[in-house]
C-alpha cells in the first residue's frame, strides 16, 4: 500500500475515464491475492504506467458495459453511448448510470471486470568518455564525462509538470549514480 496521496492521481484518471465520482474509488495495491502482476511505486513510472492501464481497462468496462445496459435498457448494443458516467440509449434520455448499472439486481459485477498492463517505449541514451588515461571509468577515481544525455520519454497527459519534471530530473541522476 502507497498511501491514499500516491493513489490520488490513479484515482483521478479512472474518475475521469468512468465518470465514477472521485470519492467512492478505493483502490488496492500491494496485495497479490488481489492484483494478478505489478512492479509496486517507481517516480514517474507509476502514474505513466499504471494510468495507462486504467485508461485501457476502463474502455474494456465500458465496452461490457454498454453490453449490458443494452440488456437493461431493450436497445441495441450499438445504440448505446457512454459519457459523464452513464449508458445513453443515442437520441434519447433514457439512461442508466454506470453505478446502477454496476449494482443491477441479478446482474454479475464480475462480467463488467477488466484489465490491462502498460508496456514502455522510453528510454534514456547517454553519450559519455572515459577518463583522461583511456579507460573506462578511471580506476583510481571512477570518474567519467558525460557529454550529452538525451531522454526519449512519452508522458501523454501531464498532471502536474513541476513533479514531472523533478521525477525525470531525478530518475537520470539515478540511473547515471547507479551506472
Amino acid at each position: 500500500d502507497y498511501g491514499q496521496g500516491h493513489a490520488t492521481p490513479f484515482a483521478q484518471v479512472l474518475s475521469e475515464q468512468l465518470g465514477v465520482p472521485f470519492e467512492k474509488i478505493t483502490l488496492e495495491q500491494g496485495d497479490s491475492d488481489l492484483v494478478r502482476f505489478g512492479n509496486g511505486t517507481g517516480g514517474s513510472r507509476s502514474i505513466t504506467a499504471t494510468g495507462q492501464a486504467i485508461v485501457e481497462a476502463s474502455a474494456l468496462v465500458v465496452e461490457k458495459g454498454k453490453k449490458a445496459a443494452a440488456h437493461m435498457l431493450e436497445a441495441s448494443e450499438a445504440d448505446i453511448e457512454f459519457g459523464q458516467g452513464r449508458f445513453t440509449i443515442a437520441g434519447t434520455d433514457r439512461s442508466v448510470s454506470f453505478a446502477d448499472l454496476a449494482k443491477r439486481p441479478g446482474g454479475d459485477t464480475a462480467k463488467m471486470n477488466a484489465s490491462a498492463t502498460f508496456a514502455s517505449a522510453d528510454g534514456h541514451l547517454s553519450e559519455w568518455h572515459p577518463s583522461r588515461r583511456g579507460r573506462d571509468p578511471d580506476p583510481a577515481t571512477g570518474i567519467i564525462k558525460i557529454v550529452s544525455y538525451v531522454i526519449v520519454d512519452d508522458f501523454g497527459v501531464t498532471l502536474n509538470p513541476l513533479m514531472l519534471a523533478g521525477q525525470v530530473h531525478g530518475g537520470a541522476m539515478q540511473g547515471i549514480g547507479q551506472a
